[in-house]
């Protein structure tokens, strides 16, 4: 990134900017997408590092002209990432994404339109359900939760088996209060549960 040129400082202060957030973001919200934008800027610095090297060994071996689209070389590299991504992405969901789907439509068919589901994956469920979703509170004291469940007038809230928060935060809080939850669907392997809130 220091051969950049002009665009050096804005480059890396970019780099420095997102690990600064990265090392004070929750440890609720992981994963390696946090980095994604970064992606671009870091290519840019390898085929600038790259470059430089190849430069230094054309100076070193008394040829002083490099024509950097050599570069270009490393693209068939990136083939075969992007053929498993395509397959990866041909590929059937995994059982605990089947159930949620599954879940999500059975909402869809069944229940009373405008009706309030918590989840997990609230964006994702609504493609199916098509109906009001949001996500439960990350609350440790499970009193807290279902304050906001009520606050937030939710019909029905979904145990899943796709988002780890789930057995964090939702599921402590059906323990801690299972008069306040009545089964409505099941669905099993893996078991994925659909409750309906008593207000």
């Amino acid at each position: 990134l220091l051969r950049a040129g002009k665009y050096k400082w804005l480059l890396l202060g970019y780099v420095l900017a997102t690990f600064g957030i990265l090392m004070i973001w929750p440890s609720v919200w992981i994963g390696v997408r946090f980095i994604v934008p970064m992606i671009p800027v870091l290519m840019i610095g390898l085929f600038n590092a790259l470059q430089g090297i190849i430069e230094r060994v054309s100076i070193a071996g008394g040829k002083r002209s490099f024509n950097p689209l050599f570069l270009l070389v490393f693209i068939f590299f990136s083939f075969s990432p992007v053929n498993a991504i395509s397959e990866q992405a041909k590929a059937p969901y995994s059982p605990a994404w089947k159930n949620y789907f599954a879940m999500a439509k059975w909402v869809n068919r069944n229940l009373d339109d405008g009706v309030v589901v918590s989840c997990g994956k609230p964006a994702l469920f609504y493609l199916e359900a098509e109906t009001y979703t949001m996500r439960y509170k990350f609350a440790q004291n499970p009193a807290e939760l279902i304050k906001d469940l009520e606050e937030k007038q939710v019909d029905f809230v979904v145990v899943d088996q796709v988002y780890g928060n789930t057995f964090r935060y939702l599921v402590p809080a059906i323990r801690q209060y299972p008069n306040r939850f009545e089964q409505v669907l099941h669905l099993k392997n893996p078991d994925t549960y659909l409750l309906r809130f008593k207000r």
